[in-house]
């Protein structure tokens, strides 16, 4: 009986899992096929639209997208256990990238950005995804509660929370780095069995995890959204180490190209788990069924796009992975927007403590200068001189003063009106 119960839940779980897979409009039925393009070439409305995608997700289903944590959570042990690391998250990933699709409308055919972060690796605090209002960068010095972007805490205007309740928290470690597009090169070209590259690729992976720290290390990683960018570029490197290799997804793999069990079923979420396992995994999924981006289940297969590393490759037979054409640009910045709102860090921070005291105009004190110099060290840089100091309008907030810490050619620079100098009154001689 006990077997029968057990097959019964199977057979259920494989249902939701064609549910929520079934390519029928206004699905992928309708859509292009899928194209993970680098999170450093998307156009501006790429960009909020997959950041509005994770937000809603997290606003409409807090439950669901905590099961997604918990998933991970619960899997740690084998999706961390040596070889079945590539293939796991794989697997993980498309399920978020559908769970996302499955929220219909403009993101229907919507697919996870990679965070490319050899493009950052010489300036890991302003990688795009930081310095972006998007996703936010400026944390609380005592509580290290993120302040600014989607995931900013309750506290700070936010919905955010993780799944104890509590703010998402970022630490920010520069003894960690992330390696450059060369490193990257290097570890694929000169890695010729999957567990050289896996090796070879570790720090790849870990670096972002311990830059950014805290709520980003660990088995509920996926609490910090960036999680969801950085593990699709981690995928990409596995992806583009088997189109650099030539593998083959007609024949079976060799040895070479995969060290563990290809028939063993990786899993996603136990049945007693709280809600359930979720909706976007098969109970029934093995190694071999993920192991080519282009020949995946349920019509599911994808590409990767705008590679900055494979454009630095010398090879001409490409076949899910596409070079970054020559001449592409990186978007460092949004012109659409108002020039403050990549900086939205200052004037969040900013307006919290002078909102309603510092007005157009006003004499910028020394307990002024102190505090903004104090805002300018959280993020690492050197407060300027008096005379590169600005006036901003923010959100239809009062106007603020604050210092730019180095962005100025970003910002339109308002000059503090100077108050006009009144006359000098006539003097009277003094009466006898």
């Amino acid at each position: 009986e006990k077997e029968k119960n057990k097959m019964k839940l199977l057979l259920a779980t494989a249902a939701l899992v064609g549910a929520a897979t079934a390519c029928t409009p206004p699905s992928c039925t309708a859509c292009p096929p899928r194209v993970r393009k680098a999170y450093s070439t998307l156009s501006c409305e790429e960009r909020r639209l997959y950041q509005n995608a994770v937000k809603k997700l997290k606003q409409d289903r807090p439950a669901e997208y905590n099961r997604f944590v918990d998933t991970h959570v619960t899997e740690n042990s084998f999706a961390h256990s040596g070889e079945k690391f590539y293939p796991w998250h794989r697997y993980y990933i498309l399920g978020f990238e559908n769970a996302l699709r499955s929220l219909r409308g403009e993101y229907s055919c919507i697919t996870i950005p990679f965070w490319d972060t050899e493009s950052d690796s010489t300036d890991q605090w302003n990688s795009r995804p930081l310095r972006s209002t998007l996703w936010g960068r400026t944390i609380d010095p005592m509580s290290y509660c993120l302040q600014t972007g989607i995931p900013k805490a309750v506290s700070a205007g936010g919905f955010w929370t993780i799944t104890d309740g509590t703010c998402l928290k970022r630490g920010y470690n520069p003894a960690f780095s992330f390696p450059g597009p060369w490193d990257v090169k290097l570890s694929v070209e000169q890695s010729f069995t999957y567990s050289t590259m896996l090796s070879a690729t570790t720090g790849i992976h870990t670096g972002p995890h311990n830059y950014i720290g805290l709520n980003f290390k660990g088995s509920a990683s996926p609490e910090e959204p960036l999680f969801w960018m950085h593990h699709a570029n981690v995928d990409r490197i596995w992806a583009l180490w088997q189109d650099y290799m030539g593998h083959d997804p007609t024949t079976p793999p060799l040895s070479s190209e995969y060290s563990g069990v290809l028939t063993q079923v990786m899993p996603f979420g136990a049945a007693n788990a709280p809600g359930g396992p979720l909706p976007y995994y098969s109970p029934t999924i093995t190694v071999q069924d993920v192991m080519y981006i282009s020949n995946m289940p349920n019509g599911e297969s994808y590409s990767y796009e705008n590679d900055g590393v494979a454009a630095l490759m010398t090879n001409s037979n490409w076949r899910w992975i596409v070079p970054k054409p020559a001449g592409t640009p990186y978007i460092d910045d949004c012109n659409t927007l108002p020039p403050y709102i990549e900086y939205e860090a200052f004037l969040e921070r900013l307006t919290v403590f002078y909102n309603g005291q510092i007005k157009d105009g006003a004499t910028v004190t020394a307990a002024t200068r102190a505090t903004v110099y104090y805002e300018c060290s959280l993020l690492g840089n050197r407060p300027r001189a008096d005379d590169e100091w600005i006036a901003m309008y923010g959100k239809g907030k009062d106007p603020i003063i604050y210092e730019s810490c180095g962005a100025v050619r970003y910002l339109e620079s308002i000059e503090e009106p100077t108050p006009p100098t009144p006359p000098t009154p006539p003097q009277r001689e003094p009466t006898r």
